[in-house]
């Protein structure tokens, strides 16, 4: 079954703060064409704040087609909060993030959403404007977003900040939807980089090693001769032209 159509199977729309709209469509025209962003994520790097389970999180970040399964959830520890951190591998739109949870006073009540900020915990979250809110409702939703907010999106933040009544809070599935570009990844740019950097040096000692050897020549009379016998080249000719070429590399 299609998203769209399980989305319209369960029904039920969330309000967003925002004034974003209700639910979401995957053939909507203005919003265009969206599709599951799972594959995007950092699984590895994602990281969730008060979970009472290690790790947890990453079985509520799971594929689509799984997003009912019932046993798959993290819950809270010490309070109704949760942060969760989903950094992605790629730069992604987000047109809608879908909620699943199934728990009644349990469910989550509130989520607060923050673009490209990885470093927000419990001391300073509340201090932070958030990109878009929404007030959840129970079982399986989807919440769509303000799209000219949620554009080149390399990690996304989640505060979860209340729930229905209950100590502790669970979700069992949390998805996104929408658009990827895909980019060179940073640590490509990073040894690209070095690579560069490399090869300047290179180029460096190899015209200063050439200068010096040319000037040495020069020093003791010897000097780079064409067949006529003429000097062609002195070696404090070849030092201004070994650093020419050292400008020319940087």
């Amino acid at each position: 079954m299609a998203c769209r159509d399980e989305h319209a199977a369960f029904g039920g729309h969330g309000h967003s703060h925002d004034g974003g709209g209700h639910g979401h469509s995957h053939d909507d025209p203005e919003r265009g064409l969206e599709s599951s962003l799972f594959d995007s994520i950092d699984h590895d790097k994602v990281r969730c704040l008060n979970e009472s389970e290690p790790q947890a999180i990453r079985k509520v970040l799971r594929p689509h087609h799984q997003k009912l399964e019932p046993d798959m959830f993290v819950e809270s520890d010490a309070d109704e909060e949760l942060i969760v951190v989903i950094p992605f591998c790629n730069d992604v739109t987000i047109k809608s993030i879908c909620v699943v949870s199934e728990h009644g006073e349990q469910a989550p009540a509130r989520m607060k959403a923050y673009i490209n900020q990885d470093s927000l915990d419990f001391d300073n979250i509340t201090e932070a404007e958030p990109t878009q809110e929404w007030d959840l409702v129970h079982g399986d939703h989807s919440y769509e977003t303000k799209i000219v907010k949620f554009g080149g999106l390399h990690c996304l933040t989640l505060f979860f900040d209340s729930n229905f009544g209950a100590d502790t809070t669970k979700i069992n599935f949390i998805g996104f939807y929408g658009v990827f570009n895909k980019v060179v990844r940073r640590s490509y740019i990073k040894v690209a980089g070095n690579i560069r950097s490399i090869w300047i040096f290179a180029c460096m000692f190899s015209c200063i090693g050439l200068s010096l050897s040319m000037l040495w020549m020069d020093i003791l009379g010897l000097g780079v001769a064409n067949i006529e016998g003429q000097e062609l080249v002195d070696g404090c000719d070849c030092m201004i032209r070994g650093i020419l070429c050292v400008c020319v590399c940087v």
